[in-house]
């Protein structure tokens, strides 16, 4: 859970960049940032694949496997559905607005992602638990 707290700090941090990166007057200038703000986000891309779908296959019961990781393809798949619409309006409201709010949220998903780590069964934790003292 700490590793997805850390992409959901990434990738807010890419979405930060993006409305800065269009303020700028260069176009040199936010062609590089916009570059960072895509290299900052598949780093946090890399540490989702290598998180997520496991952490999947260990909450999942093995008779319903099948059925947890179909969930979780289907929760990409609302999102691809909706994302252009959503996002389209909200750029057509706020231009900048939208990357903040993406931020906000995905800062959020992250500081989730470390508040249910307690919750989650031994087995599914890879992060040590202190030792009492």
């Amino acid at each position: 859970m700490p590793v997805l707290g850390l992409l959901g700090a990434l990738w807010a941090a890419a979405w930060l960049i993006v409305p800065f990166a269009g303020s700028q007057g260069a176009p040199g200038e936010a062609t590089l940032l916009l570059v960072a703000a895509m290299v900052v986000f598949a780093l946090g891309q890399c540490l989702h694949g290598a998180v997520q779908a496991p952490l999947v296959v260990d909450l999942a019961e093995p008779r319903l496997l099948g059925r947890y990781m179909a969930l979780s393809a289907l929760s990409w798949q609302v999102g691809f559905a909706l994302g252009p619409a959503v996002g389209g309006y909200m750029l057509a409201v706020s231009p900048s607005g939208v990357w903040v709010a993406a931020a906000g949220l995905c800062a959020l998903g992250g500081l989730l992602a470390l508040l249910v780590e307690g919750t989650l069964p031994q087995a599914a934790r890879r992060t040590p638990l202190a030792s009492p003292t």
